[in-house]
């Protein structure tokens, strides 16, 4: 199994010191930025509830946090990158749309991913936080981008990242931070691109997620192969995918034989059994399920 390499480069991320994030003021070019992101053309977001959430919070009925980072992967060492990160929230709460993005995870995530390939200074992501859920399409209906995908990214471009969905949103910044990063094989087809970089995004969560740790990644990486051959064993019996070309094998069952090609398929025993009830692609015992903060009523709304 490829992994006792990259499992130790996690664990030394996670010696090192984290990265903290510092407050951005929301000023008028902020808000512009986000609306022309709202307003562009989006194919994972075909409902563009990005231009739903961005009217909402003109209204004062949602809020948006920015903030930005500086990492580097030793404290002597001269180089650094940043990132910056505006989220946009349905709760009107400042303090709680913050609460809701995993910022200790995330800097450890941007700190692992190194400097942009491309030269960049920083990372770039824009997250509108909708709660739509990841669900089964009733059966026979093929998957579609709204039922599956969650964000998008373009080739070596990384202050192109965009998430439009707030459920498994750390999952979807590692799978496009690998686009962004330039991993694709441009000898490769889309569906293949797909089906390699979910691959490795779900491997990296789990690892992050184990810190590195061999056996909490032992544990943890089977179960989640299990959860998604599970998952994809009922989409072929619901009919949601029916043939080879169908936009949802590049995701469901295509990363189960990727990560046979990529030799990330685990050798630890799996389970027998797992619980799948959901199109999201890694399971709550991988990326939990977040638990709605309560609105702090004294922080004014975002106006």
């Amino acid at each position: 199994m490829a992994d006792e390499v990259t499992l130790k480069t996690i664990r030394d991320v996670f010696a090192l010191p984290e990265p903290s994030w510092e407050a951005v003021t929301v000023d008028a070019a902020m808000l512009n930025y986000i609306r022309q992101r709202a307003e562009e053309p989006a194919f994972v977001d075909p409902d563009n509830t990005r231009s739903q959430l961005y009217a909402t919070l003109q209204q004062g009925r949602a809020s948006v946090v920015v903030r930005e980072c500086t990492c580097s992967l030793a404290s002597r060492e001269q180089r650094s990158w940043g990132a910056r990160v505006v989220y946009v929230s349905e709760s009107p709460y400042p303090a709680v749309a913050a609460a809701e993005v995993p910022w200790s995870t995330w800097a450890r995530i941007f700190q692992l991913f190194g400097q942009p390939r491309s030269g960049a200074p920083r990372w770039e992501v824009i997250v509108f936080a909708s709660s739509r859920k990841r669900d089964f399409p009733p059966e026979g209906t093929l998957l579609a981008p709204e039922h599956i995908n969650g964000g998008s990214a373009y080739r070596c471009e990384p202050s192109s990242i965009l998430i439009v969905r707030r459920e498994e949103m750390t999952r979807v910044l590692i799978h496009e931070l690998l686009h962004a990063g330039c991993t694709d094989d441009p000898n490769q087809t889309v569906p293949q691109i797909e089906a390699q970089t979910e691959a490795w995004a779900e491997w990296f969560l789990t690892a992050i997620m184990a810190r590195g740790l061999q056996p909490r990644f032992c544990a943890l990486w089977p179960r989640q192969v299990a959860y998604a051959e599970k998952q994809a064993a009922m989409c072929l019996e619901r009919k949601n995918i029916q043939n080879q070309n169908d936009y949802g094998c590049r995701y469901i069952t295509d990363r189960i034989q990727a990560w046979h090609n990529l030799g990330l398929y685990p050798t630890c025993p799996k389970p027998k059994s797992v619980k799948v009830n959901t199109l999201r692609f890694s399971g709550e015992f991988i990326d939990p399920a977040i638990v709605y903060a309560k609105p702090d009523k004294r922080r004014p709304l975002n106006k």
